[in-house]
This record gives C-alpha cells, structure tokens and sequence, in this order.
C-alpha cells in the first residue's frame, strides 16, 4: 500500500524539489548544465560490480575534494603523509575510509 501512495506522490516531490531547488549539474559538450534533481519512486537496481566501481569512484572523488582542503586550511600537517595520501589514492585497491580518517585527522 505504501509503494501506490508513493507512486501517486511522485509529481507532488518533484514539484517540492523544483520548489526548493534541489539541483545538479552536468558537463556535457563543453557547457555546464544545471538541471532539477528528478525523483524516482521505484528505485534502479543495479548489479553489484557496477556498485563497486561507483563505490571506489565516489570515495576517490571525496579523497581528491579533501586533499586540497589540507593544503590551503594554514595549519601545519605533515607534507609527506599528504603526499602519501595522493599516492595512495592512486591504487586501484585501496582502503578509502583509512584514506579520509587519515586527511580528516589533518583538518
């Protein structure tokens, strides 16, 4: 019963998202699109390969969006662990959350 409401909700949570403007952007030719967040009352199913290799993707990104932070926070870190850090981040098996406590403790 649940899963029918939802589904009958769906124009009302997207209009609710345009609303508040809940929003990503894409690149795509060259140019940056901005484009409203849309939501799906059934969710994707993907299979668990494609999973992990998001999976590793998106910790990846986070360690990249973290690195610079250490760098330009002005507080004394240890340049050879953030070294090791961004060289880490480029194995392909790799302990991400060990990576991101490790950059967090520098914040």
């Amino acid at each position: 019963m649940q899963e029918l409401e939802l589904l009958k909700n769906t124009d009302t949570v997207n209009e609710l998202l345009a609303r508040y403007g809940v929003k990503f952007g894409i690149y795509k030719n060259n140019t940056f699109k901005e484009q409203l967040f849309p939501f799906d009352a059934i969710p994707r199913i993907i299979e668990k390969e494609e999973f992990d290799y998001l999976e590793r993707g998106l910790k990846q990104r986070e360690v990249h969006r973290m690195v610079p932070r250490v760098e330009k926070s002005g507080m004394n870190y240890d340049k050879n662990k953030l070294d090791l850090i961004k060289k880490l981040v480029e194995e392909t098996e790799v302990d991400y959350y060990k990576i991101v406590n490790e950059v967090e403790t520098m914040i």
